[in-house]
């Protein structure tokens, strides 16, 4: 019989660390602050063949200005995130089965 314990400190979902600023749903990328360090993140919606979930990249502050007021810079950032190339500024290493990006077919 297996006997789970509950945990000695609650656990803090990593999601709530992450706040959006701008969301962009035509073409599936977001920017906000990482409330844990203060610095700034571009998240990227992935998806696996069991859960569709955000990978988060630290940006710095001239990427959040530049990505707020040009689209199409953005847009390019994201596929360059969901190509891996980008993938030394990952905040959360993905797991075994990581997702894949999905862009938007909309034109910027």
């Amino acid at each position: 019989m297996l006997v789970l314990q509950k945990p000695k400190k609650p656990v803090k979902p990593v999601i709530s660390r992450f706040k959006d600023t701008l969301v962009n749903r035509d073409h599936r990328y977001c920017l906000g602050i990482d409330e844990r360090t203060g610095g700034y993140f571009f998240a990227i919606n992935v998806v696996n063949p069991y859960i569709e979930y955000d990978e988060y990249y630290a940006i710095s502050e001239a990427e959040y200005s530049t990505f707020q007021a040009d689209v199409a810079a953005a847009v390019e950032f994201a596929k360059s995130c969901g190509r891996h190339e980008q993938d030394h500024r990952l905040i959360e290493k993905p797991g075994k089965l990581r997702g894949s990006y999905v862009a938007s077919t909309s034109k910027t």
